[in-house]
């Protein structure tokens, strides 16, 4: 049977729940009428019980399935791995569909056309189009409309790339993102060609295609550090050359790519082996748009700082809260938008804080998208809501910042997300649970590892993950208040409240110094080191930014002194001459007993380029 796309939602959230659900919860939660939620359940419980009973419902107590871990995810992945038009899509998912029909099609396509690949009817399809005007004309797109002949996208190929890779970013649903990143650490060939993502299936065979090519090369990937979201957008981008060169599109022109040795990344033999899958050369201009994307920033480094400053001012202004001060804020901001200047650009890539924070922060959420429109480019492919969305979690951590103790409960979160993240989920869940200590965030891709290294007492995951000896909790990317409550119960079965939590070797070092003495330790290294740095800089180094340097070099000094070093902030690489400077880096912090980690060089790597050219 056929279910709509609430009702989809309504059965993944029964399945995600252990509890029962009422009636009012679910008609608060999709903001409708109780009665509308309960035709809806009709059609949940028809297709939950077809083969097997799994849905329960009983008066005063709600609605509920019962089915244990393994028949909850045969469930899910019967309800999520649905074909095209398997089910009722919203408009906008019938919006982006007629848009993928279009950018796979060279020429026109008739409104019957439509009809038919949609199975609605002429009236829906041409209020759908409307939508579709409207979408495209964000990438400078136009919808023609011609008589006789039908409709078609028309406008330069980078904008319709824009608009296509923004379409296909939006249609995979977190469960999609689960399963490509489980798929890529799989050996099973036969696996990747039975996936399946209810998308077009000229799309979903390509993917398919640079699904495999990407799990050969898995290894390679995970060597570059890239996260989950970049290798998605990779991924992407593979797809649609290939999909546009398939109906004579090219980004440009079609000069072959011809790369020295050594520049030959793992993206370029990705993308060269799935090229010749489809008897392609990989050209230039595709290569430059696989790890580009359709847009060059052009940003100066030497603007980022004054980039930076501009933002917050302007948040602060809109949102009447003084962000000005906060110097960790600055700093962190800094560093994201330092990614802008990076040889790849992934800013089309996919956040699931986005709902939560439009929901729950809007004001704060359209300040930093105007100003972004504003600073760093007007075009939807660039800012967008998830660019916005990892913006606005640094400033969301600098609203919850407060002083927090490190309890006794290890937990790893598991997801996908950037800088900023990490700090916003770590501060949310330690407010509201006592007795818990954040160990680590890890990636889907490398949760195992990451478990087996950390050994936490406990794994919160915004993706289900099969671990046979440590609880898993599952919960939404932002957690939410039931979240939290699950997260609480989990944490009084461990007997958190009954354990003692050891402080490390260096922090405990820490409390045997007085305030005066610390202070003073802590500016005597700070100077001792910028002293050192400075030395080793560039004859050309400019004085302008050398407050500058100074600030960061203290703020690097402070972060190691307090165990609190950047997490990984960058995927560039660096050149032999850059390494060599960083190299004397690390020896200066190594010489006033300074441990400094990779992450947090690689952020002084970014600096130092930006201060001495």
């Amino acid at each position: 049977m056929q279910l709509s796309n609430r009702e989809i939602k309504i059965t993944l959230l029964l399945l995600e729940n252990d509890k029962a659900i009422t009636a009012k919860d679910l008609s608060e939660h999709f903001n409708i009428s109780v009665k509308m939620i309960k035709y809806d359940l009709d059609n949940v419980r028809d297709w939950l019980n077809y083969d097997k009973k799994f849905f329960y419902s009983k008066r005063n107590r709600g609605f509920w399935i019962e089915a244990d871990h393994k028949q909850r995810e045969k469930l899910k992945v019967q309800l999520l791995s649905r074909n095209e038009f398997e089910y009722y899509p919203a408009p906008e998912q019938r919006a982006n569909q007629l848009i993928t029909i279009m950018c796979l099609t060279d020429g026109y396509i008739t409104g019957q056309q439509f009809e038919n690949k949609m199975n609605v009817s002429k009236t829906t399809i041409l209020s759908d189009l409307n939508r579709v005007e409207k979408i495209a004309n964000q990438y400078s797109v136009r919808l023609e409309r011609k008589n006789y002949y039908g409709y078609s996208l028309v406008g330069g190929e980078k904008n319709i790339r824009g608009l296509f890779e923004s379409v296909l970013q939006h249609s995979f649903s977190n469960y999609d993102i689960y399963t490509i990143m489980n798929l890529l650490a799989s050996e099973s060939t036969e696996k990747k060609h039975a996936i399946t993502f209810g998308m077009n299936a000229e799309i979903e065979n390509v993917l398919k295609i640079v699904l495999e090519t990407a799990a050969k090369s898995q290894k390679s990937l995970a060597q570059t550090k890239f996260d989950d979201d970049d290798l998605l957008t990779i991924m992407i981008r593979i797809t649609i050359s290939v999909a546009r060169l398939s109906i004579n599109h090219p980004m440009n022109s079609y000069h072959v790519l011809k790369l020295p040795n050594d520049e030959q990344d793992v993206i370029y033999h990705m993308a060269k082996q799935v090229n010749e899958r489809y008897g392609y050369s990989l050209l230039e201009d595709e290569y430059s748009f696989i790890i580009g994307g359709t847009q060059s920033l052009g940003i100066d480094e030497k603007n980022i700082a004054k980039m930076t400053d501009h933002i917050i001012h302007y948040v602060s202004e809109k949102t009447g809260h003084s962000y000005g001060r906060d110097q960790q804020l600055q700093n962190n901001l800094f560093y994201h938008m330092m990614k802008l200047t990076s040889k790849y650009q992934f800013t089309s890539e996919y956040n699931p804080f986005v709902d939560d924070i439009k929901k729950n922060h809007l004001t704060l959420f359209n300040a930093i998208y105007d100003v972004s429109r504003l600073e760093i480019s007007d075009n939807p492919s660039i800012v967008n809501d998830s660019f916005v969305a990892y913006i606005a979690l640094h400033f969301l951590v600098s609203l919850e910042t407060k002083n927090i103790t490190p309890r006794n409960i290890r937990i790893v979160y598991v997801c996908s997300t950037g800088l900023g993240v990490t700090n916003l989920v770590q501060k949310k869940i330690q407010e509201e649970i006592d007795n818990v200590e954040i160990a680590g965030f890890t990636s889907y891709l490398n949760a195992k590892v990451a478990i087996n290294s950390l050994k936490p007492d406990l794994v919160v995951s915004i993706f289900p993950l099969d671990i046979s000896n440590i609880p898993v909790i599952r919960v939404s990317p932002l957690p939410s208040g039931q979240d939290i409550e699950k997260i609480k119960g989990e944490v009084v079965k461990l007997g958190g409240k009954n354990q003692k939590y050891e402080v490390s070797q260096r922090k405990a070092t820490h409390s045997d110094f007085n305030l005066k003495d610390e202070s003073r330790d802590i500016i005597l290294k700070g100077f001792s080191v910028f002293e050192a740095v400075k030395l080793i800089l560039p004859g050309n180094f400019d004085s302008e930014y050398s407050d500058a340097l100074l600030l960061h070099v203290f703020m690097a000094v402070h972060r190691i002194y307090f165990s609190e070093q950047y997490e990984e902030i960058s995927s560039r690489r660096f050149s032999e001459k850059e390494v060599k400077l960083l190299n004397k880096v690390k020896d200066i912090f190594n010489d006033n007993e300074l441990s400094i980690n990779n992450s947090e060089l690689q952020a002084f790597g970014e600096y130092l380029t930006l201060v001495a050219n």
